[in-house]
């Protein structure tokens, strides 16, 4: 089974979205799934994460050393203060 989710949390209070994604990982266990996000939290707990630039894959790992790291992930949270 796939699960795909395009903003899952967009337009949610800090609350609402802390129960949506603890929900979407209940529900996700044995699946594979494919987020799409714009904000931070909603990827920190994924084990694998695609940051896409100009249509193309700029990076892919874990979060954790994705943005610890020189670009890719890092670079766009730089550039998109919370």
């Amino acid at each position: 089974p796939i699960l795909l989710l395009d903003e899952p949390t967009v337009g949610l209070d800090a609350r609402s979205e802390a129960g949506v994604l603890r929900t979407l990982a209940a529900v996700s266990r044995g699946r594979t799934c494919l987020w799409i996000a714009h904000g931070l939290d909603a990827i920190l707990d994924c084990p694998r994460v695609l940051v896409f630039r100009n249509g193309r894959i700029a990076a892919d790992g874990a979060p954790s050393p994705l943005l610890a790291g020189s670009g890719g992930l890092s670079n766009l949270v730089a550039g998109h203060p919370a």
